[in-house]
């Protein structure tokens, strides 16, 4: 409908001040916004002028003649109300009647609130309505014509069409803004909600965040929402380790949290940062799971870098199994062979397993003792609990990890970071702390915003 819809209690310098002869706070934002629809909420003292000389909707209406439009003038009539600085009660009165003049509004109208009119109780209950952030409005404050207080005196007798012709702002009018200011305070509901969407974003947990926001969405405007989306989109991306594109959205927004950029590196280690993710959050089970392709993959990296081995190379094209014919007649498939005599037979192939790629590495006399330690304890961990998650629907506590592998969980990640620094990834010590870097600096944007 493209309405300009105003909401104002009627006070003492409404419609025209007697005293300064410069038009009221309702008057001043009809004029200056284009309102086309104004609710005029009257007490039962402002009530008994209007009905006396219709004071409020006659000068509304000389104003609409002066701009050669229409403006639709609704009172809302409270005769029996005295008790004028009852905070309580125009809180929830207000509360009604704004939800009612805001169900027949629609996406194309805009709603303004006059925060200057009024008792201190009613400019104050309809701020707070605003700063709730339960409804997008504009809250308007009018500046007083001398930067002080109002005078409130006001004869017996008046003549609406005196005041109107002796109107400061008929004389001085321009296409400005006049004395009208938006106040800019930010919705409590939305601080509420950005808080909520940080807290998420404090414990990785990037979905929940999105969540929020999509059911917030309304109380943000269009740049904001789309930034807060980018942020958490990217961070959520990198979770679930689709890191390609969220290397992509962190480079557009000016966010340096990539320790690893390398291709042939980057997988590994945001899969082992993925996986501390889920411990740091006490998703021990999800933890367990997610370690045996890990284990793998770190003992693939230090053979190679320890004795220059490429195991996969003897893999199949999916690497899911041992390729017999690149294997057999090398030295793995010897090491492999003297260990399980029935390895590779015509009747299977057998798949590969760390287990297998640990003997290669305790076998090789170019591993040091540390490397083939540290190995041996990956494999220890993961023959202890694979099966603890895998096959059981149970609790998984910290508690239970530790009773399985003498190690916590804790203790089993500060492994994995070791076994790192055996393979030709280089890791600094501050890459571990990526994911609080990324969401530190996601948290810095939305304050920003």
């Amino acid at each position: 409908m493209n309405e300009i819809v105003l909401f104002s209690p009627i006070g003492g310098t409404d419609p025209i001040s007697e005293y300064n002869l410069h038009e009221g706070a309702m008057l001043h934002i009809c004029r200056h916004y284009g309102v086309t629809k104004v609710y005029m909420y009257m007490s039962g003292e402002i009530l008994e002028k209007h009905k006396k000389d219709n004071r409020y909707v006659k000068a509304v209406e000389k104003l609409a003649e002066r701009q050669n439009r229409k403006i639709d003038c609704k009172v809302i009539e409270r005769p029996d109300l005295e008790e004028v600085q009852n905070f309580d009660f125009f809180y929830e009165e207000y509360q009604k009647i704004l939800k009612d003049i805001i169900s027949e509004l629609d996406e194309t109208d805009r709603f303004l609130l006059n925060v200057s009119s009024g008792t201190p109780a009613m400019k104050s209950a309809v701020l707070i309505m605003h700063t709730l952030g339960e409804f997008n409005s504009t809250a308007i404050q009018v500046k007083t014509p001398e930067k002080g207080m109002n005078n409130h005196t006001h004869n017996d007798e008046y003549d609406v069409d005196t005041y109107w012709g002796l109107c400061a702002e008929n004389e001085i009018e321009d296409d400005g803004v006049g004395r009208c200011v938006e106040v800019n305070l930010p919705s409590l509901i939305k601080i509420r909600y950005s808080e909520i969407i940080k807290n998420h974003v404090k414990k990785c947990n990037y979905a929940a965040a999105l969540d929020v926001l999509e059911n917030a969405k309304t109380l943000f405007s269009g740049n904001q929402y789309e930034e807060y989306h980018a942020l958490l989109e990217m961070a959520n991306m990198r979770l679930h380790l689709d890191y390609n594109h969220a290397k992509k959205i962190a480079t557009e927004k000016g966010l340096e949290c990539f320790s690893i950029v390398d291709g042939s590196k980057i997988k590994i280690f945001e899969y082992a940062l993925a996986i501390d993710v889920k411990r740091m959050n006490e998703n021990y089970a999800d933890f367990i799971r997610a370690l045996t392709p890990l284990f793998l993959n770190l003992m693939e990296l230090m053979l190679e870098k320890q004795c220059n081995i490429k195991i996969s190379k003897y893999y199949t094209d999916d690497n899911v199994k041992w390729d017999m014919e690149k294997l057999v007649n090398t030295e793995v498939f010897n090491i492999l062979i003297n260990k399980w005599e029935n390895f590779g037979n015509k009747n299977s192939t057998p798949y590969v397993q760390s287990v297998h790629i640990l003997e290669v590495i305790i076998n090789l006399s170019d591993v040091s003792l540390k490397v083939k330690e540290c190995a041996k304890k990956l494999r220890k961990i993961e023959e202890s609990i694979r099966n603890l998650a895998a096959h059981n629907i149970v609790s998984i506590t910290d508690e239970d990890i530790k009773k399985k592998t003498d190690m916590s969980s804790k203790q089993i990640m500060d492994l994995i970071k070791e076994a790192f620094t055996y393979t030709a990834i280089n890791v600094k010590t501050h890459a571990w702390n990526d994911y609080s870097r990324m969401n530190e600096s996601i948290i810095g944007k939305i304050d920003l915003l």
